[in-house]
């Protein structure tokens, strides 16, 4: 991953007290990758399928040999909404947002925030890279269109 896909924020885009993640050993890897701005995803052994979210056993073949991989960082966006209702009372403060789903290139799909520019609306194709964001205490793997992608629309 290139130094350009791994960035802190200096300070943190939202004073947010969200509820944290829930940490199992299942994922705590992936939480650690997160917080030293690594995107880590498992790769079954088996049959090389890359494997989002953290899981016990490859969906594909149901192998249970996982191994961590860090990812490209890079992704396009499959779909996404603008929110103005958040899950949680704690994320209020940040609307509107664009929460998208993203398919690194690895393969994997993966939910996430997408930050775009105030007057930018995604696409459907939008090339994307991670952008570790603090958010209170954690460090969430948002995702950032690439410049070319945030031409102002109508």
């Amino acid at each position: 991953m290139s130094s350009e896909h791994v960035q802190h924020m200096d300070q943190q885009p939202f004073n947010l007290h969200v509820p944290p993640p829930l940490i199992t050993a299942t994922n705590e890897k992936f939480w650690q990758g997160a917080q030293e701005g690594r995107l880590l995803i498992q790769v079954c052994a088996n049959c090389h399928s890359g494997i989002f979210y953290p899981r016990e056993a490859c969906p594909r073949c149901w192998g249970q040999n996982l191994d961590w991989r860090q990812a490209s960082g890079d992704a396009v966006v499959r779909t996404y909404t603008e929110v103005w209702r958040p899950g949680h009372p704690a994320w209020a403060a940040a609307v509107p947002y664009w929460i998208a789903l993203v398919t690194l290139e690895e393969g994997p799909t993966l939910t996430t925030q997408l930050l775009c520019p105030e007057s930018v609306r995604p696409s459907l194709g939008a090339r994307c890279s991670v952008r570790f964001t603090n958010v209170g205490d954690w460090t969430l793997p948002f995702f950032q269109l690439h410049p070319s992608e945030t031409e102002i629309q109508p």
